[in-house]
């Protein structure tokens, strides 16, 4: 994870950005390309150990304190030895069981 403080960013620099990184410390990050802003936790996996970046949204949809909760979250998994993303695509699955099968 990064070594930045967290809570780096205000709202006044994410509005006035307008290419490349920024980041807010603590692995949050807001990635500004073209006409897209999106918000993304950069971390070393625990399981793979290897460096990983997850989304977290749309920095449209998404206010600086939303995403710091849920880098927040994501840290969480990480210091307890699960990796955020791989813990995603489980709840997907299960989603996708709990609803089943349809061939309509």
């Amino acid at each position: 994870m990064s070594r930045l403080p967290p809570n780096q960013l205000t709202a006044l620099h994410i509005s006035r950005h307008k290419s490349g990184d920024l980041c807010d410390g603590g692995g949050l990050w807001l990635a500004v390309s073209g006409g897209s802003r999106l918000w993304e936790l950069r971390f070393k996996s625990p399981v793979t150990g290897t460096r990983r970046q997850r989304s977290l949204g749309s920095a449209a949809d998404l206010s600086l304190s939303d995403a710091r909760s849920h880098a927040s979250d994501c840290r969480r998994q990480i210091k307890s030895g699960l990796d955020p993303i791989i813990e995603r695509e489980k709840e997907k699955a299960a989603r996708k069981l709990e609803i089943g099968v349809t061939f309509e």
